[in-house]
């Protein structure tokens, strides 16, 4: 199987954007709370929470083996792959899958416990109580791809939207129930087989180079000015697949 390779550079502006978001975020509790031990207290919980989430994001390098071997050997995948957004930002994608059953973009949550989800809204079970998430995983995921296909679009990739499937996977999770969610939630790697397996085929060969390629050619946004509209370099146009009746 391929790899997705793409500059170091990528990470480093996306782990600069996050600590200013950070600092932002900081700040912002100063300003309510106060500079004083309260103050200290809530910014350390908020600190503590975002590494709690870091640490619980890490994909399973398991999982990722076992993945790999049952993949065909001319699909491309990559891990923490980043696309560049209109706001001259950057999202990331935890695997990307590119073959020619379509374009997978997962989310893959390394939580344990139990999760439940209605129309997008999570919750997450504490003892007897069920706690609201603040953020959805579903929602990022459903994000992650509609900012993937105006990517394409920009890059004159002419593909088929439905080509792009953004499914999120808790591999660790002991219980997972959803319902009305934007996008497909799966709880195993058996489960993502059969997802995949059951796609028509989408994108040749010659498709799935050309988006690796173009993933591949990616660079750092440029930093706009207020008076500058943010837009994204097109590539030269790929041939769309034709399908004969």
């Amino acid at each position: 199987m391929q790899t997705i390779s793409q500059s170091p550079d990528l990470k480093t502006f996306f782990a600069q954007e996050i600590e200013k978001k950070r600092t932002s975020q900081t700040q912002e509790i100063y300003a309510e709370v106060g500079n004083n031990p309260l103050g200290y207290f809530a910014v350390g919980i908020h600190q503590f929470k975002n590494f709690k989430n870091q640490v619980q994001g890490n994909i399973g390098e398991s999982f990722i083996a076992l993945l790999l071997s049952q993949l065909p050997k001319k699909w491309a995948m990559g891990k923490n792959i980043f696309i560049p957004t209109r706001s001259q930002k950057l999202t990331e994608i935890d695997l990307l899958i590119v073959g020619t059953k379509g374009i997978f973009l997962l989310e893959i949550k390394t939580w344990k416990g139990s999760f439940s989800a209605y129309r997008d809204r999570w919750k997450r079970r504490e003892g007897s109580r069920w706690i609201p998430l603040q953020n959805s995983p579903t929602q990022q995921s459903l994000y992650h791809q509609e900012a993937f296909q105006t990517w394409l679009d920009i890059q004159n990739l002419s593909i088929d939207k439905n080509t792009i499937i953004a499914p999120v996977i808790f591999p660790a999770a002991q219980w997972v129930g959803t319902n009305h969610c934007s996008v497909p939630v799966i709880t195993a790697l058996s489960e993502l087989n059969r997802l995949i397996v059951q796609r028509k085929d989408y994108l040749d060969d010659f498709q799935i180079e050309a988006i690796v390629n173009a993933l591949q050619e990616i660079a750092v946004p440029m930093q706009q000015t207020d008076s500058q509209k943010p837009t994204l370099a097109k590539s030269k146009p790929i041939l769309k697949k034709k399908y004969h009746t």
